[in-house]
């Protein structure tokens, strides 16, 4: 995933701001068929600034990245969401807090979240 820098436009003149992303925050899209709940015993998120914007990146993954990759987490993970009807957009429901803090300005570019994860199985 790509985030364009004007995104994070508040970091540069915030008060307080540390310009470091220390967390993801996730939310239910749309009325899934199901409530997702998983668990992963191994995810790794590796966040890069690159000069890709969202509609414009490469099939080739190594074209998209930078060469600033800071692996922001790495361990196991229970991911899980339940849609709220009646309410649009759905509230965040999760939270990853990164192991690793990811600094960034807005002026060195987009930022791309890449997030791996095996040993999946279903959260009960």
């Amino acid at each position: 995933m790509v985030f364009d820098a004007s995104q994070f436009a508040g970091l540069n003149n915030a008060p307080g701001m540390s310009n470091s992303i220390n967390s993801i925050w996730f939310r239910v899209d749309s009325a899934p068929s199901f409530d997702p709940h998983f668990l992963f015993g191994g995810a790794r998120i590796t966040h890069y600034k690159t000069t890709r914007g969202p509609d414009g990146l490469s099939p080739v993954f190594a074209e998209n990245v930078g060469p600033n990759a800071v692996t922001v987490y790495d361990g196991a993970l229970a991911f899980g969401a339940v849609y709220q009807p009646g309410i649009s957009p759905q509230p965040f429901a999760e939270t990853i807090t990164l192991t690793r803090p990811f600094f960034y300005s807005p002026s060195q570019g987009n930022v791309l979240v890449d997030i791996t994860f095996w040993q999946r199985s279903d959260w009960q």
